[in-house]
């Protein structure tokens, strides 16, 4: 769910986008913590979904 917070004001996944967007959130006993998201595709068939998969996180502050 936390990981999930960090996509919060992304645009939709999509062909157009950026390769790397990243985004940050606070977790309970650890602080702000800086999250970096990778565009993804997956084809089945005809389709391809696109999606943002977390790849990276570190700490802020």
């Amino acid at each position: 769910a936390l990981v999930s917070r960090g996509m919060d004001g992304f645009p939709p996944a999509g062909a157009g986008q950026a390769a790397e967007m990243q985004g940050e959130v606070d977790v309970p006993d650890i602080g702000r913590v800086r999250i970096r998201y990778r565009l993804k595709s997956s084809r089945h068939h005809r389709n391809t979904n696109w999606f943002w998969a977390a790849c990276f996180a570190e700490v802020v502050g």
